[in-house]
């Protein structure tokens, strides 16, 4: 009986509180490493939205630059049109007989210009079409159709005339 009570409950003897200690030790570990994963998956789900960020930004801006390229070839494309009307009007008023009577329409929507090839390749063939209001060699003023075809550089810095055509 004496056996019975000099034995120590089992909470109090060393061993079983190192095996506890050893335990939450390798819990408090293992709960670590959960977390450890979970910022890592966090991060990698971050760098791929930043990615994704990344790619809409830079899908945005090729965006823009196509728009902003399309733009500035509208106003050339204008500005060409100007150009070869301006001319054919200058050659018409050549060939008038009274070239200071002669008055062009304002619009551009009034001309008809048509492009084809050349055999020249640095070269492009323009047909202007459009009308004149100017005096005739009675003094009557009077509607006259043209054409004039030219043909001009791709810059058009330079130009030929080949035909000029002008009915009454």
């Amino acid at each position: 009986m004496e056996n019975k009570k000099n034995k120590k409950p089992f909470y109090k003897k060393w061993w079983v509180w190192i095996l506890a200690i050893i335990i939450l030790a390798g819990l408090g570990q293992g709960t670590g490493d959960k977390k450890k994963a979970q910022k890592t998956a966090t991060q990698q789900e971050q760098k791929k939205e930043d990615a994704k960020r990344d790619a809409e930004k830079k899908a945005k801006k090729e965006k823009e630059k196509k728009a902003k390229e399309e733009a500035e070839k509208k106003p050339k494309k204008e500005d060409n049109e100007a150009t070869l009307i301006t001319t054919a009007q200058g050659v018409v008023k050549k060939n008038l007989k009274a070239p200071s009577t002669a008055k062009f329409p304002w619009s551009f929507k009034e001309y008809n210009i048509q492009e084809s090839k050349s055999e020249n390749k640095d070269m492009i063939i323009y047909t202007v079409t459009g009308y004149v209001d100017a005096e005739n060699s009675f003094s009557a003023k009077i509607r006259n159709n043209f054409i004039v075809k030219m043909e001009c550089t791709k810059d058009l810095s330079k130009y030929r005339v080949l035909d000029v055509n002008i009915t009454e």
